[in-house]
C-alpha cells in the first residue's frame, strides 16, 4: 500500500535548479541502511549494508547558527532529538551546492510537519569548520537548525560529524528515537533536485517515524480507544464498528484530516484488525477491569490517564495468558450480557456524542447478541466480520 504525499511544491530559492528523474532502483542503491527494508510503497528494496554500528551514536554539542531556527544560539546535541527521528547533514556555508541541498531538507521539514504533525522527525545541518562567514546567507529563508562544526585538534577535519562520527562530506545520517545510525546517504550520488532520491529519504524517515512512535497507539493508555480516559465496552464497538466501515488495514501515517482519536491501533502492530478489538476485550475480562465482576456488579471505571497504580496494572495484563489467535480458538463465556445501546453498562461508560458513532452497528449487535454461538477468531481471516461481532457478547 502506497502513502506518498502529494508532491512537493516547486524550488522555492533561485539558484535550485528544477529536479531530474532517474531510475528509482538505483538511486535506492545509494542508500545505506543497518537491515532490509519495507518503503511504504510496498516495494522490497535492497539497501546496502552499513558497517555494523550499534547503540546509541556519540554525542556532541554544537550551537545553532541559523538566526530563525527554533534552537538559535543554543547549543544542540543529538541527545535532544531522543525519540525522535532525526536526519543530521554535514555541509558548507560556501558551497553553492551543500546550501541547495540544504534548503531541499528546510522544504522537506516543512512538507513533513505541514502533512504529518503527529510524527516525529527533525532534520539538522552542519556546517563545516572555517565556514562561518558564510553562514548568515546558508541559513537565510530557511528554518532548520544549522550548527557550527569546530577543529579544536587542528587536524582539518570537523571534530563532531567526521572524527566523532565518521560522516563523509555531504552526507545525511539518520538516527532512530535512541540515537542509533539506522540509514546513511550521500548526497554527492544523490542529489535532492532529483525527485526520486527526494522521496526515498522522505519516505525512510516517514517510515521509521511509524514504525516507532505508534501514532495510532494511545501512549496514555493503549486500550483507551476513544481518549476518554476510560477503557469500555464502547472502546470495543467504535473498533468493530470501524472494521464493518472499511475492512482491515495497515494503519497510514496520520494527517491533518485523518489522525487519532479514536486510536484504532490497540495491539500496536500498526495495522487495524479484531486482534485490537481483543485486546481490549481480554482486558474487560480481567479482574483488573472492573467489568469482570458480573452483570449489574460492576464498580465505575477509573480513569487510567496519568494513574501509575493504573500503568502497573496494564504491565501486569501483558504478562496474563491471552486467549489465543490461532484459527479454530474459542472465547469461553458461561453468561451473555446486554451490551445495546439502550443496556446500564454502555450507557453508563458512553459520553451522549458517541451514539452516533455506532448507531450502524447498533442493530448488528443485538441481533448477534442473542445468538449465543462461540466465537470463533482467525489468524487475519476478517471475514465475514459478523462473526467478530460476536466479541461483544462475551465481554464481562
Amino acid at each position: 500500500m502506497a502513502f506518498r504525499p502529494s508532491h512537493r511544491k516547486a524550488a522555492r530559492k533561485g539558484n535550485i535548479g528544477s529536479r531530474r528523474h532517474g531510475s528509482s532502483r538505483s538511486r535506492r542503491l545509494g542508500m545505506e541502511a543497518l537491515e532490509q527494508r519495507q518503503m511504504l510503497d510496498g516495494a522490497a528494496v535492497g539497501l546496502l549494508m552499513a558497517e555494523g554500528e550499534s547503540g546509541p551514536m556519540p554525542d556532541f554539542v554544537l550551537t545553532d547558527q541559523n538566526s530563525t531556527s527554533a534552537t538559535f544560539q543554543q547549543q544542540v546535541s543529538p541527545r535532544d532529538y531522543v525519540g525522535k527521528i532525526s536526519a543530521w547533514y554535514l555541509g558548507a556555508a560556501f558551497c553553492g551546492y551543500c546550501v541547495n541541498q540544504y534548503d531541499y531538507m528546510d522544504q522537506m521539514q516543512n512538507e513533513l510537519q505541514q502533512t504529518y504533525p503527529l510524527l516525529k522527525i527533525e532534520l539538522i545541518g552542519i556546517n563545516e569548520p572555517n565556514q562561518e562567514a558564510g553562514n548568515a546567507t546558508a541559513t537565510n529563508g530557511r528554518d532548520i537548525p544549522w550548527l557550527q562544526d569546530t577543529d579544536t585538534d587542528g587536524n582539518d577535519s570537523p571534530d563532531a560529524s567526521v572524527d566523532l562520527w565518521g560522516m563523509s562530506f555531504r552526507d545525511v545520517v539518520v538516527l532512530n528515537g535512541a540515537n542509533e545510525k539506522i540509514a546513511k546517504m550521500n548526497l554527492n550520488q544523490n542529489d535532492l533536485a532529483n525527485s526520486g532520491n527526494y522521496d526515498t529519504l522522505k519516505e525512510l524517515l516517514v517510515e521509521e517515524a511509524m514504525k516507532e512512535q505508534r501514532p495510532w497507539r494511545n501512549p496514555v493508555n493503549a486500550r483507551d480507544v476513544n481518549n476518554s480516559g476510560f477503557v469500555a465496552p464502547l472502546d470495543v464497538l467504535l473498533i468493530i464498528n470501524e472494521l464493518n466501515l472499511s475492512d482491515p488495514r495497515l494503519l497510514p501515517p496520520p494527517t491533518g484530516a485523518d489522525s487519532p482519536p479514536p486510536f484504532w491501533d490497540a495491539n500496536g502492530d500498526g495495522f487495524l484488525t479484531a486482534a485490537d478489538a481483543l485486546f481490549v476485550i481480554n482486558y474487560l475480562n480481567s479482574p483488573q477491569s472492573g467489568f469482570s465482576q458480573g452483570e449489574g456488579e460492576s464498580a465505575p471505571m477509573q480513569s487510567m490517564a496519568g494513574d501509575a497504580s493504573g500503568l502497573a496494572d496494564l504491565a501486569l495484563m501483558e504478562t496474563q495468558p491471552r486467549v489465543p489467535m490461532t484459527v479454530g480458538s474459542v472465547i469461553p463465556s458461561d453468561e451473555i450480557h446486554d451490551l445495546s445501546l439502550d443496556s446500564p453498562l454502555v450507557s453508563a461508560t458512553m459520553a451522549p456524542e458517541d451514539a452516533n458513532r455506532i448507531s450502524a452497528v447498533d442493530q448488528v449487535f443485538t441481533e448477534q447478541a442473542a445468538d449465543d454461538r462461540p466465537m470463533v477468531v482467525h489468524d487475519f481471516d476478517l471475514e465475514p466480520l459478523s462473526e467478530e461481532l460476536d466479541l461483544l457478547s462475551l465481554l464481562i
